[in-house]
């Protein structure tokens, strides 16, 4: 697995962006150990009015081959951390998600393919 951090607007010092690729890597599991799995993350302090605060918006996009399109998510907080957190729980939904879709697809394929075969051998 690849991670790329972009950061806007927030100092992250080079033993944080190491945490956060240890976080990422872990939270992905099995997947993480696919090293075509390219994970882009990216987190920017937006600053709104005085009386709203700082708030942090994170998006997590994720391309491989053997995934149909890039999935994309995004949270917002009032942490940087906290967004981090979140978007990579929802990106870890996602993955799972679009992984278990595929292989219930390639099961049905594979199912079809049987019966096609068995009926070819009850034609003879």
């Amino acid at each position: 697995m690849t991670i790329n951090l972009h950061f806007s607007h927030v100092e992250v010092p080079d033993y944080l962006r190491y945490n956060i690729e240890g976080y990422v890597t872990e939270m992905f599991g099995e997947l993480a150990q696919k090293n075509n799995l390219f994970v882009d993350l990216f987190c920017k302090k937006e600053v709104s009015s005085k009386t709203h605060g700082e708030k942090f918006k994170c998006h997590i996009e994720a391309h491989a081959p053997w995934l149909n399109r890039k999935i994309y998510v995004q949270t917002t907080g009032d942490e940087c951390w906290e967004t981090i957190t979140g978007a990579t729980a929802l990106m870890k939904r996602k993955l799972f998600t679009q992984k278990k879709s595929d292989h219930r697809k390639r099961a049905r394929a594979d199912w079809s393919l049987k019966e096609d075969s068995n009926e070819q051998e009850f034609a003879i």
